[in-house]
């Protein structure tokens, strides 16, 4: 799941100011990521935790799988 979030994200263009992340998550203990999840039928947001300068949409359509995901 977190593969393809990872892997489909959109990078946004501009330098960004994020409130404080709810997630993190650590992928193979090399990366890590800030992750913010969109309400139901919202893009959520990730960043990597090496450049917080940019950040990534994630599609409308993972974040309900991703938040069932989250909940376990």
């Amino acid at each position: 799941m977190f593969h393809e979030v990872i892997t489909t994200a959109v990078r946004n263009k501009g330098i960004v100011n994020m409130a404080t992340p709810p997630y993190d998550v650590q992928v193979v203990d090399i990366y890590g990521f800030h992750l913010w999840v969109g309400e139901m039928g919202q893009k959520g947001t990730l960043m990597n935790v090496k450049d917080t300068h940019t950040i990534y949409s994630i599609s409308e359509d993972l974040i309900a799988p991703l938040r069932s995901l989250l909940q376990e």
